[in-house]
């Protein structure tokens, strides 16, 4: 989502400038509402999970690249993981990283209850963005943008209907 374009959706001049901080914020915002009720990245970008050790890993989607995964042995020793010791299964409704049969976790302190760390790429490229989930994006934006308050002398205002609707056309389930 461009400011252009939430500003073509709010009316606004393009030389309209002195709300473009505002306008930018409430983009932001609104792609991070849509992530998270549709549990997936709209944006492309490098995240980091710390986990339990296990042989299945659960992120989000979609992921498009792992990084590393580095595994805290009982001496504090980070080891990385070699990538032929697991794969990606990755679409834009789920995301797995599965550890090989193979792989034997070295010794672990027992007490550290997240001993691997996964850093992943994951996140749709703009041009993938489902058009409904755009429209949700601006739906809100135009909602934060004309309810700047939490309340108001009427009921507060919630999101409008329509942009939960629209999510949850792409919404992950589980």
């Amino acid at each position: 989502m461009t400011l252009a374009e939430a500003k073509r959706h709010l009316r606004l001049e393009p030389d309209e400038t002195d709300e473009d901080d505002l306008i930018a914020s409430l983009i932001s915002v609104a792609r991070e509402y849509a992530e998270g009720r549709q549990w997936k990245k709209l944006a492309v970008r490098d995240f980091e999970l710390k986990a339990a050790a296990d042989r299945t890993f659960q992120l989000p989607p979609p992921c498009q690249e792992i990084l590393s995964v580095v595994v805290t042995d009982k001496d504090g020793q980070a080891i990385e993981i070699p990538g032929t010791d697991y794969y990606l299964y990755s679409d834009n409704y789920k995301a797995s990283l599965v550890l090989s049969s193979a792989y034997k976790y070295p010794s672990l302190l027992p007490d550290n209850r997240f001993p691997v760390q996964i850093e992943f790429t994951c996140g749709l490229p703009t041009a993938d963005v489902p058009k409904k989930t755009k429209h949700a994006i601006l739906l809100l934006v135009g909602h934060w943008y004309e309810n700047r308050e939490a309340s108001t002398e009427k009921k507060r205002e919630k999101p409008p209907f329509a942009v939960d609707a629209l999510l949850d056309m792409d919404r992950t389930w589980y």
